[in-house]
């Protein structure tokens, strides 16, 4: 997304990284938002000390949009976590609708985790970043429901292998 401020552009992320989230709720809306930015076209390089010296009332519609994606994300938690393990458990024989809100908002990010997760339930690679500080926060809830769900069916299939 890129905002218009003062009359600069700044272009942040889509989604926030676990780093990100981290700083944001530890209070550090700078050091946040010098992760967060991507572009800009100051000539000053982007890092903590630049970030700070942007004027606050200029940049609180990017904290704002910071917060509201983070906010946004957790409340999904609990849909990402049922709808993930509906499709897992049930090996793909229950299908969601393509218009529900998860299917909308995750289904590309989906498809991505679903591969760096092997079938005994281990992380093969990250699905973005080069850390797992750098991870996509809807990645880290997608690959955690993920896991969740494939030991839940794994066990649930050697109860079945011992009756």
């Amino acid at each position: 997304m890129i905002f218009k401020i003062e009359g600069h552009w700044i272009q942040v992320r889509d989604c926030p990284t676990i780093k990100e989230v981290q700083l944001v709720r530890e209070g550090e809306f700078y050091r946040a938002l010098s992760s967060f930015i991507v572009a800009w076209d100051f000539k000053k390089p982007i890092n903590e000390i630049t970030a700070s010296q942007l004027n606050y009332r200029a940049i609180r519609p990017i904290i704002d949009y910071l917060n509201k994606t983070i906010e946004e994300i957790a409340n999904d938690a609990n849909i990402i976590d049922n709808s993930v393990r509906t499709l897992i458990i049930n090996k793909g024989k229950v299908r969601l609708f393509p218009e529900s809100r998860f299917m909308i908002k995750y289904s590309d990010r989906l498809r991505i985790c679903m591969q760096c997760i092997d079938s005994l339930a281990s992380l093969r690679v990250l699905p973005s970043g080069n850390t797992v500080d750098e991870i996509r926060f809807d990645d880290f809830l997608l690959l955690e429901a993920i896991v969740k769900a494939k030991n839940e069916l794994s066990e649930m299939e050697s109860n079945q292998r011992r009756r």
